[in-house]
Order: structure tokens, then sequence, then C-alpha cells
């Protein structure tokens, strides 16, 4: 979402010294295939970075995504247990708890090749941000 991008250069702004070359893309709740590929056109042969939270939807959404710019479609589906991914002619099955898209990468056998960051204090950048008390 916008909120988490800002979440996240609250909190990575030194590793960005040139904030006119940053961008801030937001996909929304519901992406679509004609997002992913503006996106995945405009952002060629560019250096990017996607910043999701670590709840289940977000997990599912980063996958979606990675996969959507790589130009390779998948599909989730989600049941009580487990998370069902089909992927290249094949389906994949994992527990909810141990579902992430290096998982998915190490079960598949497929490297996506997308860098990924995820905040380190909190499930999202912007629940890290929630937390802080801003007032002494």
């Amino acid at each position: 979402s916008a909120m988490e991008a800002i979440a996240f250069y609250h909190f990575r702004y030194a590793n960005y010294p040139k904030p006119q070359c940053i961008l801030f893309l937001s996909v929304g709740t519901q992406p679509n295939p004609p997002q992913f590929r503006w996106i995945a056109e405009v952002l060629s042969g560019r250096d990017y970075r996607l910043a999701f939270g670590d709840t289940l939807p977000d997990k599912a959404g980063e996958l979606i995504t990675t996969a959507a710019l790589s130009k390779l479609p998948l599909k989730i589906s989600i049941n009580e247990n487990h998370v069902l991914v089909e992927f290249r002619l094949k389906l994949y099955r994992m527990s909810l708890t141990a579902f992430s898209l290096h998982a998915f990468e190490k079960l598949s056998g497929y490297r996506f090749g997308v860098k990924t960051l995820r905040s380190k204090n909190g499930d999202s950048y912007f629940s890290q941000l929630k937390s802080i008390s801003f007032y002494h």
C-alpha cells in the first residue's frame, strides 16, 4: 500500500540518498495483469525492490507480484491448513506457517531473482511505524 511505502522510506531513507531517484508503486489489494505489464515495461532493466508485510495475504501478494513481474503466471488458493500454488504445470502444497516467497522458491526449485525487503521489527513497515511513540 501507499502507507507501507511511506513507512518503508521512514525507516530506510539513509539507504536512498537521492530521493528524487526513487519511485514508489502501490498496486492495491487486487492487482491485475495490465498493472504488472506496465510495471515490467517501465522498470525493465532497472534495479527495484519489493516491500511486503509478513501476513499471509502479504506473502501471497509478494509471490503473485514476483511471478507476474517475471512474466510467469501462477495461481494461489488457501484452505484451512495449506497454501496451494499452481505454477509451471505443477501443484505445490505448503503449510500456512511455512509459506513464503523464499520457501516457495526452495520447494519449486525456481528462483525469481526479485529482491524483497521485509521489516525486521514488525509484521510490516507500517505496523512498525504505528508502534512508535512520537510524543515523549
